[in-house]
């Protein structure tokens, strides 16, 4: 059977159109040309025969009716193409190194796929930031936010949207009165926003995992080496832990991605996932640890990193980076 792999990176956009208010235009044509260069990271998950799709990308035709498929991200548009009996345009995707065994984990990705709708709320802000809630995790003073009266007036200040990815639909601010027309636009699209003090962070990490419902496995944590702005631009592996952080901020982290998956099994959310935090100094000096700022409920650069790692390292061991 031929197989697909839809490296929709931008899944970020048709869930925030199918969720709030509007209006979600496309990606730049500069932007759109980035993300497909990313995709095409997504051929370590694939065999000789595969098949990648990557936004604004044309190619040969997959055969219509005989479509296993493996995407970045659960969305209606995927689930579509799954029972959809029209042929897809595809870029060939050629698979150099080591296959992977049925029974790895990467194996598994393909049969692990949500319901849309599941996917599309375990991906909204407000599912990660009811579970710090609840679990004593958030960032003191982060809230969601429905009108701009519930700005802060004085402070450092993130807000973010609903459904965004890579730094992007976000406005950075210290005084509301300076920002409050991008922030007005912003709300006024996405109906809420989740908003956080600005902190001095020291050290990004992420830990992923995989979820069938009936159990969740997570990985060693990951580091992730981020810009100013906070945009992504590497995973680092290395599962000795010495290269990462300290192992009582590694343990912590490991365990919050186990509560995190299990709320998505909960939730009835069933394929990869990834809960992103990090180190911070508060204003004394200290570093604190944010257990989890972020809950992806899709594959990540960090869970392509490490299959990239299993790949060129099967017997284990090293340090790995995947650098955009």
């Amino acid at each position: 059977m031929s197989r697909l792999i839809i490296g929709n990176l931008d899944a970020e956009i048709e869930m925030a159109r199918a969720a709030t208010p509007g209006p979600h235009p496309a990606l730049s044509a500069s932007t759109a040309r980035l993300v497909a260069r990313h995709a095409s990271h997504l051929r370590v998950f694939a065999r000789p025969g595969d098949q990648l799709r990557v936004p604004g990308v044309g190619g040969s035709a997959l055969a219509a009716g005989d479509r296993e498929i493996l995407a970045w991200a659960e969305t209606d548009s995927v689930a579509a193409l799954r029972r959809s009996p029209v042929p897809v345009s595809c870029v060939l995707c050629p698979v150099p190194g080591v296959l992977s065994s049925e029974n790895s984990w990467t194996e598994r990705l393909w049969q692990l796929h949500p319901d849309p709708a599941t996917a599309r709320a375990c991906n909204d802000r407000r599912f990660a930031f009811d579970l710090a809630t609840r679990q004593g995790w958030s960032l003191p003073g982060a809230r969601i936010i429905t009108t701009l009266d519930d700005l802060p007036s004085n402070g450092s200040w993130v807000a973010k949207a609903l459904f965004s990815a890579a730094g992007r639909e976000r406005v950075r601010f210290a005084s509301r009165d300076e920002q409050r027309p991008r922030l007005a636009r912003l709300l006024a699209r996405f109906g809420a926003l989740l908003l956080e003090p600005w902190v001095d962070r020291v050290l990004d990490l992420g830990c992923a995992g995989l979820t069938d419902g009936a159990r969740v496995d997570v990985f060693p944590p990951h580091r992730l080496d981020s810009d100013a702005a906070g945009v992504f631009r590497a995973a680092v592996i290395d599962d000795s832990g010495d290269a990462i952080a300290e192992p009582s901020v590694l343990a912590q982290v490991r365990d919050t991605a186990h509560a995190a998956g299990e709320a998505l099994a909960a939730a009835g959310y069933r394929g990869p996932f990834s809960v992103d935090a990090y180190l911070w100094r508060d204003r004394a000096g200290a570093v604190q640890l944010q257990r989890m700022s972020e809950v992806n409920a899709r594959l990540t650069f960090g869970l392509v990193a490490r299959a990239a790692a299993e790949r060129e390292r099967p017997s284990g061991g090293g340090r790995f980076e995947l650098r955009l």
